[in-house]
């Protein structure tokens, strides 16, 4: 459930990684002016920070969860086991039962709505 509720403000906290503002002609790190963007520093936060987490809450997570749902289906639609839909419901107790997978498909647009508020905000009102 904790990936459900921090999943947008880590999405967000990560992807600010990438986002650089031109100043005096030097790329710096909008989140922290005084980081170079692609110097050592700003390498280091973005190949084994960033991009992992990335990875791994952005797209690994939901996937497994869809797996996880796409073993259990028959064991959902057919109500046999209560643990499963008490502990795991939270993930599709409002869908119907054959849209078990539609979780996935909330949480990859809320990261393609975090990554367009982020990258898009450069170009301002388009006139």
């Amino acid at each position: 459930m904790l990936m459900f509720i921090a999943y947008p403000n880590i999405m967000q906290f990560m992807l600010n990684i990438f986002k650089c503002i031109e100043i005096e002609g030097e790329m710096r790190l909008k989140a922290d002016l005084e980081i170079l963007c692609w110097s050592t520093h700003h390498h280091l936060i973005t190949f084994f920070v960033a991009l992992p987490s990335l990875i791994v809450w952005g797209v690994g997570l939901p996937i497994l969860a869809f797996v996880w749902l796409t073993n259990k289906r028959a064991e959902i639609i057919s109500a046999k086991s209560p643990d499963i839909k008490e502990t795991y419901g939270f993930i599709f107790g409002g869908l119907k039962t054959d849209f078990y997978f539609w979780e996935l498909v909330i949480t990859f647009r809320k990261l393609i709505l975090i990554s367009v508020c982020i990258f898009v905000t450069n170009f301002g009102v388009l006139a």
